[in-house]
């Protein structure tokens, strides 16, 4: 009777939460549970620092996802399945790249086409961790094949660039990759060639801090690992030192933007010390000019006394439709313990600034109690005005409807996610001689750690519904729900505890604005584990044996049968569509040619994209 008293109140609990969460108008769904990953391929419990998507890297017709993951010291690559409607892992960073000693990274991923070969290279950062070449610090690409459909991205890296460690670091060892936000690649001065923008932040006091823009001589192939031609080169850098002296904390943005809509970028630099900014102006190819190093006009404090920052830095967009860039940042506070924690803070210029100058006239707090991480912008409501979001237990959306960016009383501000909608991390119930008193906690720990809104000035839509979608992170989640049940037994309270699966405990949802009332539905995520392959049966045979398999969607599948020399003897499916279930395959011990084959030990296996899983049988004769 209590367990069934405990499902009921845990039941409607999550109703209530669910249905109080979301505005209306917005729906969510989830599609990863970071401790429901079966096997030993794990991903980490704290969820993901950063998700990015609304891409096809591979240009097949369905779109894909990134996300970073600590445990694996790497990067996860899904795609979406239109027809089956789930999201399903096609690629992960290779396993020899994990064995790194030092911090959780990456923290963040990006994806570009440094060679300008139209195949896109994901890539992130990884620390030091020794002098093996598996180990050693700096970023790491990994270029498609080029293959439509395949998402090879390698089995190693194709390129190592340690431009970025061999200037910021002078033992490798304080180079930690902890970069927050990374920008995806882009042509940055119009010379044809994508550039890696990077804000460099190493981690031990007197290392090299500032913006760093690098480029590729050369071309990088997949599965290279960097025994090709190519260069990595500095093509601009600036110490943040010798421009803002004592104000000189740490990087955490480098964000293109163009800020008067002349048609040229502009790069908005963002450091921790004050919450600190100032521009770069690019005005050719490999050329880079700065403002002067005078407070409040080549650079600016925004928060001074208070040390802030955007701690996964801010977004770009046009959001007041004047043809030029604003900059939208989120204010992390120092600690979260002053009055600047949730501000929301613009900088924007128009047609015909000097971008260079007056920098502190070009910065205002527009509104507070925003959030606290970082949150894209785009038009997703489709209502003429790009929504700006912001994360913190939940997120909120701000519109510039009256059309002054600096204009507190431009803006309009409306809750997406109210946060609540996570279920309780305890309750507690109370029986006292019959009398029952319940109190429920919710888990307090976790928050959208970053809101992505658009890919590349694009909309993001999966379900190719017309509907634009959010993308969003979380981290600090609770796997299980405790119930503690306290009995008065006439002297103290005698009192069990019951753990419970948190079905809410989300790494990463999609929000989508679809005019309709509010729904709450996950979407089914696909991993290379749901796919199993039985023991045949009888084992051993002389005659026949049957052989199970399942499969989670439908998808193109092979089931051949090899000798223990790896040689194949029977293609018993051969890249057919098969559907979504459980499948039987029966083998009469032939090979290709239809003759019996020897008695021994034969290994069948289940082939699907890249991935298989295999088993063995014994065949007597």
């Amino acid at each position: 009777m209590l367990k069934r008293q405990l499902s009921v109140l845990i039941f409607s609990l999550g109703i209530i939460y669910s249905q109080n969460a979301l505005a209306t108008d917005w729906s969510s769904h989830s599609f990863l549970d970071p401790w429901g990953y079966p096997g030993g391929d794990t991903l980490s419990s704290n969820g993901t620092r950063t998700v990015i998507g609304g891409f096809d890297l591979d240009q097949d017709g369905a779109k894909e996802i990134i996300i970073t993951d600590y445990f694996i010291y790497g990067v996860r690559l899904f795609e979406y399945d239109l027809e089956n409607q789930v999201f399903e892992q096609k690629w992960r960073s290779p396993e020899n790249l994990a064995n790194r000693t030092a911090y959780a990274n990456p923290r963040s991923v990006g994806v570009g086409d440094m060679d300008n070969d139209g195949k896109f290279e994901i890539y992130y950062p990884l620390s030091h961790a020794g002098e093996d070449d598996l180990q050693m610090g700096g970023w790491y690409y990994f270029e498609w094949d080029g293959v439509v459909g395949s998402d090879n991205y390698g089995e190693t890296f194709s390129s190592r660039n340690t431009v970025e460690v061999d200037l910021c670091c002078p033992d490798p060892l304080s180079f930690t990759g902890t970069t927050e936000y990374v920008t995806s690649g882009i042509d940055i001065d119009g010379d044809g060639q994508h550039e890696h923008i990077s804000a460099v932040r190493g981690n031990t006091a007197g290392t090299n801090r500032g913006t760093l823009i690098m480029s590729l001589i050369g071309d990088l192939y997949t599965d290279n690992g960097s025994v090709g031609f190519e260069t990595w080169q500095n093509e601009y850098y600036i110490d943040i030192s010798t421009h803002i002296g004592a104000y000189a904390g740490s990087p955490y943005q480098a964000i293109p933007a163009d800020l008067d809509g002349d048609g040229t970028w502009e790069i908005v630099n963002h450091y921790w010390q004050n919450f600190c900014l100032f521009v770069i102006d690019v005005t050719g190819p490999d050329t880079y000019e700065v403002g002067s190093s005078t407070y409040g006009d080549g650079w600016w404090a925004a928060t001074v006394p208070n040390d802030d920052v955007s701690i996964f830095g801010g977004a770009v967009g046009d959001i007041n439709n004047d043809g030029d860039d604003e900059v939208c940042y989120v204010v992390y506070g120092d600690a979260g313990a002053n009055e600047d924690q949730g501000n929301l803070m613009v900088l924007d210029y128009s047609s015909g600034d000097d971008v260079l100058a007056n920098l502190q006239d070009h910065v205002s707090v527009v509104a507070e109690n925003f959030g606290a991480f970082y949150g894209g912008i785009f038009d997703v409501d489709q209502n003429g005005y790009a929504n700006i979001f912001g994360g913190l237990g939940g997120i909120k959306s701000a519109e510039c409807t009256g059309g002054v960016p600096l204009d507190p009383d431009s803006y309009t501000i409306s809750v997406i996610d109210d946060g609540t909608d996570r279920t309780p991390k305890t309750i507690t119930i109370t029986d006292s001689s019959g009398v029952l008193d319940t109190v429920v906690t919710l888990g307090s720990g976790v928050f959208a750690s970053k809101v992505q809104a658009e890919f590349n000035g694009n909309a993001i839509d999966f379900d190719n519904d017309g509907k634009y979608e959010i993308l969003v992170s979380h981290q600090g989640n609770h796997a299980k729900t405790t119930i503690n049940y306290a009995t008065w037994n006439g002297a103290n309270y005698d009192t069990t505890s019951t753990l419970v699966q948190n079905e809410r405990n989300w790494m990463i949802a999609v929000y989508e604005f679809d005019g309709d009332l509010v729904s709450v539905e996950p979407v089914n995520f696909i991993q290379p584990e749901d796919f199993t392959l039985g023991q045949n049966y009888p084992n051993p045979f002389n005659g026949r044996t049957v052989i199970s398999f399942n499969i989670p969607v439908k998808n193109s599948v092979s089931l051949k049968i090899y000798n223990e020399m790896g040689q194949l003897i029977k293609t018993l499916i051969n890249q057919e569509v098969i559907s979504q279930g459980s499948h039987r395959v029966m083998w009469d011990g032939s090979n290709e040619k239809g003759q019996a084959v020897a008695s021994g030990i034969y290994i069948y296996k289940l082939e699907w994209d890249k991935y298989s899983v295999s088993n063995q049988m014994s065949f007597l004769k």
